[in-house]
């Protein structure tokens, strides 16, 4: 449980500056809801039905997006993450931007090769594609066998802007 309130505080910490540049910390922009997920060259057998839920907010210069989801290792995990506008790449109503931020893996710390502070909060990062007539999206985040379980992981689901 304390452990549970720290990612948590950590969370809320790490986005206030961000969400005060523009944003509504109590109307979200949109929301998105994780489906699954796919581990490539995967060294053990996870979880790949990963529902969870994700509130996102439109910021001046980064968008966080804060959620739950059941994880590969079939535990609840929070997360949150950030992207910006400013690294966007469009092309043809498709949107390409980096990601980063962290997801708390409640007992994970020591099994996992990269975590903050040996707790059970991990950073992540990855690339995601959507596009502006389809409500889903994807997920790249880079993976390592030598250091971890699993070369790459794609995620997906489906996006909806609250605004329209």
């Amino acid at each position: 449980m304390t452990r549970r309130l720290l990612a948590t505080a950590i969370a809320l910490l790490s986005a206030s500056p961000v969400i005060a540049g523009g944003c509504r910390p109590l109307q979200p922009d949109g929301v998105a809801v994780l489906l699954g997920s796919h581990h490539i060259q995967a060294q053990q057998d996870f979880n790949e039905f990963n529902p969870g839920v994700f509130l996102s907010w439109d910021c001046d210069i980064a968008n966080p997006r804060v959620g739950v989801h059941r994880n590969s290792m079939s535990e609840i995990s929070t997360s949150i993450s950030f992207t910006s506008d400013f690294l966007k790449l469009s092309k043809a109503g498709f949107d390409l931007h980096p990601f980063f931020g962290f997801a708390h893996y409640p007992g994970s710390g020591d099994e996992v090769p990269i975590n903050v502070g040996k707790s059970d909060i991990i950073p992540i990062v990855g690339l995601e594609l959507t596009h502006e007539a389809v409500p889903a999206f994807i997920q790249y985040l880079p993976g390592d066998v030598e250091m971890g379980d699993f070369a790459h992981l794609w995620t997906f689901g489906l996006k909806f802007d609250l605004n329209k």
